[in-house]
Order: C-alpha cells, then structure tokens, then sequence
C-alpha cells in the first residue's frame, strides 16, 4: 500500500525521479513497438517499447510521464486506475532512446508586410545564365552577356529579371553551391555582378537571385567541416524511412534532391543564422530579393521519423527569413517555389511576398490542349478559389503567373503550335499577378526533357550566341530565327498591355455563359471592368453580349466587334463593359 501511494504521488505532482530530468507529453502516435510523444521543450520524440509491453495502455491524447538523463531509462504510461499504474510500473523493463527530432521550438516571428516594390511588377524574365548570353566566346552565358544584353529587357519592357543560381557550383545548373559569397568563376567575377546590379538599377529593373538554402553541394566545406550543419543518422534507427537517404561511411545523410547535394539542417539555429547572414550580404549588395528553390522541402518528410509533422517549420523559417532581410530593406522581395496544390502553397504566403502557381500553370496548358474550357478544370472558377485561400494567409498577396521554367517542358513543345502558345501567353498575361516569362518563350523556343534540353541556349543568332547547357545540336530550334520576329512582337505587345492598371492590378470574376470554345472572365479595377475572351476553338466564334461595350485590346488578331463579337481561331480580346454581371447570350 506504501509503494502504491508513492506511485499515485508520483503522478499526481509529476515530480522528478532520482537525479533525472522529467518529461511529460502526450501520445501523438503508437506504433507496434514505439510510441510518438510530444513534448513542450523537445518536440516529437520516437521511443521503442519492450515486445512484451501492453501497447493497448498507451491511448492518443493519454499523458506519458518519463525520465531523462541523456538516454530515456524508464517510461511510466499513465491511462486508468493506480492499480493499473503500478502493474505497468512493475513489468517494464528499461526502454532506449534514439533520436529527438532536434528542437523544432523556433519562434515564430509573424508575418512580415509585402513589399511595395513586387506590388508594381506586371511582366518578369527568368534567365538560366549559362544558356543566355556568352560575352568572352567561351561558349558558356555569363553575367556581363547579361549586362551587355539589359536594353533587349529594355525594349521588351521588362519589371525584373530572376536569375538562376550564378553562385560557385561544380555543376552548369549550379543549384549545388560551393561558395555562397562568390559568382561562378565561368560566369564571371563578384565586380561583373556588381556592374550589373548597377545596370540593372540605371534602367529601373529589378534583380532577383536564386537563393539555395535547402541544400548545397557536398563539397560545400561545411560537409567536412561542420557535419552538423547537415542531417546525420545511424543505420537501422526505427521510423525512419531511409528515403533519400544515402550512406557515408558509418553513418546516413539526407539529400531530398540528389546524393551529391546534401540537405541543410535547418533546425541547426547556426545553420538559420549562416543562410540569415548570406541573404542580408547580397540585398547589402544591391540584390532586390530572392527566389527562394524547393521551399516546401526545408523540412522534408523523410527527413524526419514517420509522421513527424514538418510543413509549418518550413513557415516559421521563411518567415523569419523574411524579418531579416526586410530588416535591410523593407521592399526587399522573397519568391518562393512550392510545387504543390493552392492549399500548400497558400499557408506559405504567410512567410513570402508570392509564389510560383503551379496549379495555374497545368490548368492553363491542359484548357488549351483540350481546347475547351470544361467543367472539370474550371479555370476561372478555381482561381478564383485559389486567390480566395492565397487571401486567408496574406490579404494584399501578389500571385506570379507563369507558363513554364526551367523543370518544365517549354510551353512550345506542350501545345504543339505558334497559334496556340500565343494563346497561352494571352492567358497569362490578362490573368490577375505578375506575368513571368521564361527565357525563349518570347521567341517561340521548343523544348522537352531531359532538363539540359529544355535549357538549351538563348537564339541570339550573333556574337553573344551560347553552347548552353549542352554542346550537341539543338533539337526543335531553328537558329535562323531572329529575336525579333511574329512571337516576339506578340510577347511584347502583352507585356505593353500588362501595364495597364485593370490587368496589372485589377480582381476577377466570372462570366455566365454555355460556350466551352470559350475562356472568358472580367478584370475590375475601381470602377473600371474589362471583359477579356479566348476563343479555343480553330474555327471561328461568336459572342453576343448581354450589355454595351468597347474595344479595348484586339491583341493583333483584327476580331469584329462592330456587332457580335467575332473571334479568329484561337483569338483573344478585352473589350470595356459597364458592369461587371456579364453574360454570354450565345
């Protein structure tokens, strides 16, 4: 009856035990011969239990009282009677430790405001610097070829350039960095970057860099230097996948993307202040903002037990990210790529000023091969959507539209057609956030995977002309294309276009209408509402309109609109109507 006392005591007062260190926490999880806690201070901790324990007395939610020294030696499971406890406390024999999921106890630091500067953005330029512009003859793109190329951005009226990883890398992708402080030696020197950013801010574009945080190169120093910059583990330690996992001597580290480039521990309170400390570097140096890659894999799954809930690490990190370089430069703008649907994505907004929408990207490539606008994609409709969950997160978000990037095949070679990727760039272009184009889209540039086809080299067709991201014939393009030809004066025009107050910051709304040929929808911007319509049809249509309106763009494709609105094969136009409840009477 004494030992029984001293037991309800124990956990009615939760006090410590011997010189240990008491943990208390609730089961999250119970597997075959472990438990998941969580606990205040150390976050989801996995531990084994004996093959003979009673799993059944570990309930979700039920409370775990245990002690700790270094190595968990004792577990006490609380569920039911006293009488219960002490027949627990009786049969259980010493339990090991593995590994705690590091700290995960981050601050969060809030949501910082959007910059002012990304708000003003209608149309930004992706470039893969080595397949851009060669300057020295070396056939590989380097910065001065971008310097020396900034009045073609100019002339087309481009907002900003982002510019792939130019930082020392072993790689012509340069997505494993070496050096974070330094450019690529075959792109050039840190003084060409500089005169670059000089350029760049005479003629009123901004510049982005891609910033690689989730990993680097594994001759990154800090691979030998500081392992603990990096994720480690033992073989053979329960929960854990060994997904994307590779061995390095006795031990495992994680690489989510690829063996030669190791993930980042960003739970490593270090680590966070070395990637704070290179980002304040460059927005010092005169960088506007960043691209931020992978972000969504900061905290990767496999990285972590099974079941260890990491997203939210992901925002807490950006966010804090964010405090620090907006602490240099209030406008300073941080883009993220999330490749994932718009729930993901929308919880990211609230530690970055936008994001790449990939969900809009597949719906408008898929509406344009189906050639309809069905039910089952829903274009507007689920933008709609999207920006309305975007809006929980950051209220005044900037969406970044795009067609294609680097990891995709060009928007060319998707829809087969010169008619057609015209199309896609009026879809982008009148849809509500920055228009982003990726290098050669503008001059119809095809290409499919592998990547280093799709990253072939800019059609220059003079003295800047590169060898890219491989030497061997390029497949699909024809270099006697001159930039200046029938999909350039296009991309240009959209771009003109996109200065337009209604399509650079207008909302959007759906119209009623029976025709699937056609995508349409309003863009309202105070009291002004353009009406903008895509035929998707290689046959002509014909809209009749439920009120007045005016011709605001034709997009060079000569539409009548001096009665019924009639549109050429895959023609697009935005016409000025009063209100903003449209309907398409046939």
């Amino acid at each position: 009856m004494k030992k029984l006392l001293v037991i309800i005591l124990l956990f009615l007062t939760a006090c410590t035990i011997v010189q240990d260190v008491e943990i208390n926490g609730s089961v999250v999880e119970v597997g075959t011969n472990s438990v998941l806690i969580e606990n205040d201070e150390l976050g989801l901790i996995w531990f084994s239990l004996p093959e003979d324990f009673d799993i059944d007395l570990l309930a979700l939610g039920s409370e775990i009282y245990l002690t700790y020294d270094g190595v968990l030696k004792e577990s006490y499971p609380y569920q039911g009677t006293a009488l219960e406890v002490l027949e627990v406390l009786e049969v259980l024999p010493e339990i090991t430790y593995n590994e705690p999921v590091n700290n995960m106890n981050h601050e969060d630091v809030g949501t910082m405001p959007t910059s002012n500067t990304i708000k003003d953005f209608g149309t930004c330029y992706e470039i893969f610097p080595i397949s851009f512009a060669d300057s020295d003859g070396d056939g590989h793109g380097d910065i001065n070829g971008i310097t020396e190329n900034l009045d073609y951005f100019t002339d087309l009226g481009i907002s900003c350039l982002w510019l792939t990883p130019v930082t020392e890398s072993p790689s012509y992708h340069k997505y494993d960095v070496v050096d974070y402080y330094k450019i690529d030696p075959l792109f050039g020197t840190n003084e060409d970057f500089e005169r670059l950013l000089i350029e760049t801010e005479n003629r009123g574009i901004k510049l982005l860099m891609d910033l690689v945080v989730n990993h680097t190169s594994k001759q990154h120093p800090w691979f030998t230097e500081k392992p603990e910059y990096y994720r480690f583990i033992e073989p053979d330690i329960p929960h854990y996948k060994y997904t994307d996992w590779h061995r390095q001597g006795d031990l495992y580290y994680y690489g989510s993307f690829w063996d030669q480039m190791p993930d980042l521990n960003l739970d490593n309170p270090d680590v966070r202040e070395e990637i704070f400390t290179i980002a304040e570097y460059w927005i010092n140096q005169g960088v506007d903002g960043f691209r931020l890659d992978a972000a969504k894999h900061y905290f990767d799954a496999n990285e972590y037990p099974i079941n260890t809930p990491v997203s939210n690490q992901n925002i807490i990190f950006l966010k804090e990210l964010n405090m620090r370089v907006k602490q240099v430069d209030p406008n300073a703008i941080l883009l993220t790529e999330v490749w994932s649907d718009a729930s993901v994505v929308a919880k990211y907004y609230a530690g970055t000023d936008s994001s790449f929408n990939f969900e809009l990207s597949d719906m408008i490539i898929e509406t344009i091969n189906q050639g309809s606008d069905s039910s089952a994609i829903d274009l507007v409709g689920n933008l709609i959507e999207i920006r309305n969950t975007i809006s929980e997160t950051r209220s005044d978000f900037v969406d970044s539209v795009f067609l294609t990037n680097h990891d995709q095949e060009r928007i060319m070679s998707q829809v087969a057609s010169t008619e057609k990727a015209k199309l896609a760039a009026n879809i982008m272009f009148t849809l509500p956030g920055i228009s982003w184009i990726y290098y050669g889209e503008e001059i119809g540039m095809w290409g499919v995977n592998p990547h280093e086809n799709i990253r072939q080299p800019m059609i220059f067709n003079n003295e800047y002309q590169t060898s890219g991201a491989k030497t061997e014939e390029l497949s699909g393009n024809n270099l006697s294309i001159l930039p200046f030809n029938e999909m350039y004066d296009h991309y240009k025009l959209l771009i003109s276009m996109k200065e337009d107050d209604v399509l650079k910051y207008g909302d959007i709304t759906e119209v009623t209408k029976s025709q699937r040929k056609l995508l349409a929808y309003v863009r309202t911007y105070e009291d002004t509402h353009y009406l903008v319509i895509h035929s998707l049809s290689a046959v002509e249509q014909t809209v009749l309109l439920n009120q007045e309106y005016e011709l605001v763009y034709d997009m060079g494709y000569d539409v009548d609109v001096t009665g019924d609105i009639i549109l050429p094969p895959f023609a697009s136009v935005v016409v000025e109507v009063d209100e903003v409840e449209v309907e398409f009477l046939y």
